[in-house]
């Protein structure tokens, strides 16, 4: 219908989650932002939660027209899985009827008082009511696993961040350093060192896990491209 929409961020083209899904799927950022409409608004249209079965993971794949989109999604921490549900994110503050009519009270309640503040001259005009504080990306606590908290990788880490601040990336919100610890956590930690060493020297922008190299086709010029770390290095 003409009248549905849903709420869009002006800086959504520009976040890290969008700039970390581009780089995973090799794929345009601007596309990105499109698809993520297209799943957002699947929401908005057969959910009034937020919430779907997990089998729907394979229908939005096809709808965005990429493999793996919905995980890319939750490697960014904007779908979450769980309990054979696909859980959309604030759900709340973007979709369904309550988030609509909460922005076009917020609307009308502006124009009435730029309406009044027009209308009287001398007299100044009461400030506008605060908006209820939302919770700020700064203030989500980031989760290290258990799995990570090593000198190695914790070392690693540290490289990892200054590497990206180094080369005027972005930096990551709690968000995003919550769901790369956790792809982190399943790699391990030895192949997660490996793949961030990887990433530092190759110059990207995102860490990708190494996958092993076949025996014959490994030659004297690919050493250097790794090294194995022993279980004193790890904390194993």
């Amino acid at each position: 219908m003409a009248g549905d929409w849903i709420k869009i961020e002006h800086a959504l083209p520009d976040k890290p989650e969008v700039m970390e899904m581009a780089t995973e799927l090799g794929i345009d950022p601007d596309a990105i932002v499109g698809k993520l409409i297209r799943i957002w608004t699947w929401f908005d249209n057969h959910t009034d939660d937020g919430n779907a079965n997990v089998t729907v993971r394979a229908l939005l794949n096809r709808y965005t027209g990429v493999t793996n989109f919905v995980t890319a999604m939750e490697n960014v921490g904007w779908i979450e899985e769980l309990n054979d549900r696909l859980i959309l994110k604030h759900f709340d503050r973007h979709n369904g009827q309550t988030a609509k009519n909460r922005v076009n009270t917020n609307r009308r309640v502006a124009k009435s008082r730029a309406c009044n503040a027009r209308s009287v001259t001398d007299v100044t005009p009461p400030p506008l009511q605060k908006p209820l504080p939302e919770k700020r990306r700064e203030d989500i606590k980031k989760e290290f696993p258990i799995s990570l908290d090593t000198d190695a990788f914790r070392a690693a880490w540290n490289n990892w961040k200054e590497y990206r601040k180094q080369a005027n990336l972005k930096a990551w919100s709690p968000m995003t350093e919550n769901a790369q610890l956790k792809k982190f956590s399943a790699m391990g930690a030895v192949n997660a060192i490996t793949a961030i060493e990887t990433s530092i020297r190759m110059g990207w922008q995102g860490v990708f896990e190494q996958k092993p190299m076949k025996k014959d086709s490994f030659t004297s010029s690919d050493v250097g491209l790794g090294r194995n770390f022993t279980s004193a290095e790890v904390g194993i």
